[in-house]
């Protein structure tokens, strides 16, 4: 944004990644790569001891799915009549 903002804003799209030297071209193969250095990032073996046992007795603590609010399960974010009387879109 702040590129746009200074005019040195450039339409193009990133069409390729380096991975360990190699040149990745394909959508797909982009998104797997990019999935799997995030799954490496955030795997246990990135973790402190102190944090993984942590966060394996934090797991075993059932969520409340229960909501305040009145939305149902399974519908929309977004109000789609309020968002037609405002200017965000």
């Amino acid at each position: 944004m702040v590129r746009k903002i200074s005019g040195k804003y450039s339409n193009t799209k990133i069409r390729h990644l380096d991975v360990n030297g190699d040149e990745v071209t394909d959508i797909p193969d982009i998104a797997n790569s990019l999935a799997q250095t995030f799954s490496q990032n955030c795997s246990s073996q990135q973790c402190s001891q102190k944090f993984d046992s942590y966060r394996c007795q934090a797991e075993t603590n059932r969520l409340s799915c229960k909501s305040k609010n009145r939305m149902q399960r399974g519908g929309s974010l977004a109000n789609t009549d309020k968002l037609e009387d405002s200017d965000v879109r």
